[in-house]
């Protein structure tokens, strides 16, 4: 799941950029959330998934001031994302390391409750975001959207939205 890295042209407007780049940019992420929800669901690959839609988002907030308000609701809605993502990989972190330091393997019963806990936790937040990326940006004709509104209303300002986007 790495990124391409962008090549930026210098010469050209940022808005000319903007409508180039970004679309690709967005299809790139939606094909790698359908990657990381796909088949036996696996806390590494939704960690890259995480790591690249932070680097997504970041790079949408640079464009900000080039699109209309319905940009923000769009990044509202990777922030979400983030958050489940992040709630994930922050169970499964602290489940590998209580696993790592448990002394050849053996537990004492407190630190099996917390792995049992961690675990469970791990399971129920994946269920939400096995809920949410189809629900918010997978349904039908999602991508669409989010690639028509980069590519069509860069350069619109702070105060036009996409019709259908307020």
């Amino acid at each position: 799941m790495k990124p391409k890295k962008l090549i930026w042209d210098p010469q050209r407007k940022v808005v000319e950029s903007a409508k180039e780049k970004l679309p690709k940019l967005a299809s790139e992420f939606f094909a790698a959330g359908r990657r990381a929800r796909r088949g036996k669901i696996k806390t590494k690959r939704l960690h890259e998934f995480r790591l690249l839609t932070k680097r997504f988002r970041y790079t949408l907030e640079l464009f900000r001031p080039i699109y209309g308000p319905a940009f923000d609701k769009r990044l509202a809605q990777l922030r979400r994302l983030q958050t489940h993502l992040g709630k994930i990989n922050d169970c499964s972190a602290s489940r590998a390391l209580l696993e790592q330091t448990s002394r050849k393997g053996k537990m004492y019963p407190k630190q099996k409750k917390v792995l049992r806990l961690l675990k469970r936790s791990e399971r129920e937040r994946i269920e939400k975001f096995l809920t949410y990326w189809p629900e918010s940006f997978d349904a039908p004709g999602e991508e669409q959207r989010w690639v028509r509104y980069l590519r069509d209303y860069a350069g619109r300002g702070r105060g036009t939205a996409a019709p259908g986007d307020d």
